[in-house]
């Protein structure tokens, strides 16, 4: 009983001490999105239509799950910012990272030959 009460206190110390370093860095965590491909059934499209962040850092990663035929991506566009990741093939993921200095609506879509243009995009809202 006495090592279940040690391991503890040891566990919320080292808890504790790891917090206040990542605040004193003064830099905030960046902003994980996930989406995920679908491809089924003739359909492209993003398992979300709208995503939610603050300004600052922000990674998007796709998920291509095994089960679809075709390679996908995710690009955000928007207010001085186009960037893309690589493709991702099924089975994979792939991230796209990017700092966003203004607020208010970007796009993301795959931008793998017309997946965009057959629906698969949606909005990035920032505040």
């Amino acid at each position: 009983m006495k090592r279940v009460a040690i391991c503890a206190a040891v566990a919320v110390a080292a808890a504790g001490v790891a917090g206040v370093a990542t605040e004193a860095s003064g830099k905030p965590a960046a902003q994980r999105l996930k989406l995920k491909a679908s491809d089924g059934g003739g359909k492209l499209r993003f398992n979300k239509k709208t995503l939610h962040a603050k300004v600052g850092k922000v990674t998007i990663t796709v998920t291509n799950p095994s089960s679809n035929s075709f390679p996908h991506a995710v690009e955000i566009e928007g207010k001085g910012i186009e960037k893309e990741s690589k493709n991702a093939q099924p089975g994979r993921r792939a991230s796209v990272k990017v700092t966003l200095k203004k607020k208010g609506t970007y796009q993301f879509y795959c931008p793998v030959g017309q997946h965009k243009q057959a629906g698969m995009k949606g909005k990035l809202v920032v505040s």
